[in-house]
């Protein structure tokens, strides 16, 4: 019973917050320019497959922790990974890693291995898109110019991120935590191996790739040409991710993530342009969010 209020409120929450975001959406910024909805279809299922990915991230570091996950498991964490995927619009940065570990402890996975491979999973994707961004940093001056104050920090923190996701480095301070807070030590088979972190870290990679890749395809849809600038879209969305990351105040990274996008695309485009192309990809997550929600629900 606790459980299924639990979920009511969390849904009721989700509704809320998406609602109020969605209010705040200029919509006539998007409809004064001719679109190609092709495209837009396009980036849709490019965007996501993304989102598939990243669950089957969760669901490859589980199996490299020895859980046994056969098809109906599958679908099971693949429906609780989308549900708390929603949990990002909340005003709680780790509201989606906590979803998880919640939704999925009723499965027969231990909470550790739930715990650890979470952890892992929000601390991969942190790392790899903020290393891409610091990558193309070095790349494109332009790029450097739209990260500002933060160009240190970014680098700064993908270096320590790096660090950090190493198995050894990683399971030393998991199995010093466990330690301090269960009073007894850690399973071995509730840490991860260098194998499984470098398998993972390889899809995110892809990913953050094809979020690049989903940006191009919606500002291509207003103006073909903007092809042409495919280098600087794949670094100002990495930038703009990467950045609305380090802000974890910002539910789902709105407002920096915009910001960024604004500011970025009007060195190529005009601001009105760069504008609608803001507001469509802002649009478009959400909608691409539900329809991830439901095609995993109808999977389950």
């Amino acid at each position: 019973m606790t459980r299924k209020i639990l979920s009511l409120v969390f849904y009721i929450l989700v509704v809320g917050f998406l609602v109020a975001f969605a209010t705040t959406l200029d919509l006539t910024a998007i409809f004064s320019f001719e679109i190609d909805w092709f495209l837009i279809a396009l980036a849709s299922l490019v965007a996501i497959a993304a989102r598939f990915i990243f669950a089957l991230i969760w669901r490859v570091l589980l199996s490299g922790m020895g859980a046994e996950i056969d098809q109906k498991l599958s679908a099971e964490l693949l429906a609780v990974y989308a549900k708390a995927w929603l949990g990002r619009y909340l005003p709680v940065s780790a509201g989606w890693v906590i979803g998880k570990i919640y939704f999925a402890s009723n499965l027969g996975i231990t909470k550790t291995k739930l715990a650890v491979s979470s952890l892992m999973e929000a601390m991969q994707q942190l790392v790899i898109v903020m290393s891409l961004a610091s990558l193309l940093l070095l790349f494109d001056p332009t790029i450097a110019e739209l990260a500002g104050g933060y160009q240190v920090l970014l680098v700064i923190v993908s270096i320590i991120g790096l660090i950090s996701i190493a198995p050894k480095v990683f399971n030393s301070v998991v199995s010093f935590t466990h330690k301090i807070i269960r009073k007894k030590a850690i399973n071995t088979d509730e840490l991860l191996d260098s194998k499984t972190v470098l398998k993972t870290s390889g899809l995110f990679f892809i990913t953050s790739i094809l979020n690049a890749l989903s940006l191009l395809l919606v500002a291509v849809s207003f103006d073909v040409d903007l092809v042409s600038n495919g280098f600087l879209i794949l670094g100002i969305s990495a930038l703009a991710s990467a950045l609305s990351i380090l802000v974890v105040i910002a539910p789902a990274g709105l407002g920096v993530r915009e910001g960024v996008l604004i500011i970025g695309l009007s060195l190529i485009v005009s601001g009105e342009l760069a504008l609608a192309i803001t507001v469509m990809m802002r649009l478009m997550s959400i909608i691409w969010d539900l329809i991830f929600y439901l095609l995993a629900r109808l999977g389950k």
